[in-house]
């Protein structure tokens, strides 16, 4: 039995009676593995990195929840009340999450009647970026206003992603909401 090889292909032969000469392919498979991983590297990344994307995300969903409510709670409470400067500020310094960028997060501070109506008046009502200092400096949310009023502290963060793919979107916009009522000493 003679083996004759040709590009990954062997072929065994064998001498029959008459001078007759019979052969069969045995088919080489050893780069199959390689192709095999090729094929599925891909999708194991995706999945991999989109795990990765998941998990910084929700970190950061977590730290704008957390630091929204500690701006409102902070807005609130009888005898450390803060003006409408500081809540802001306060959300910016509780911004300390994964990957966090307190600079192009924005929040906007507004008052909310027993009776559900919105009263923007106080704090401008528009969302500004945590290190505006002058819009709402002196004005205290909670002070003179009537029982069953609340501090809302909504925040908006644009989350980059670590590793984008091309057909997905670089950036997801964040946003988290806190109701406090204000207590009365």
């Amino acid at each position: 039995m003679a083996a004759l090889s040709s590009l990954g292909t062997v072929r065994l032969c064998r001498v029959l009676m008459g001078g007759l000469v019979a052969c069969r392919r045995s088919v080489d498979d050893s780069g199959a593995s390689a192709v095999e991983f090729a094929l599925v590297l891909p999708l194991l990344l995706l999945v991999v990195f989109g795990i990765i994307n998941f998990g910084v995300v929700f970190s950061q969903q977590l730290t704008l929840n957390n630091a929204v409510r500690s701006g409102a709670r902070s807005g609130v409470v009888v005898g450390q009340l803060l003006d409408c400067p500081a809540i802001r500020s306060k959300v910016s310094g509780d911004l300390s999450g994964l990957a966090m960028d307190p600079a192009i997060a924005s929040a906007r501070v507004t008052l909310l009647t027993a009776s559900g109506s919105v009263v923007t008046t106080p704090c401008s009502g528009a969302f500004l970026l945590l290190s505006d200092q002058t819009t709402g400096a002196g004005v205290y949310p909670c002070a003179g206003s009537a029982p069953g009023t609340s501090v809302v502290v909504d925040g908006q963060y644009p989350s980059s992603l670590p590793v984008s793919f091309p057909p997905f979107p670089t950036t997801l916009p964040l946003s988290a909401k806190a109701v406090y009522v204000c207590e009365f000493g």
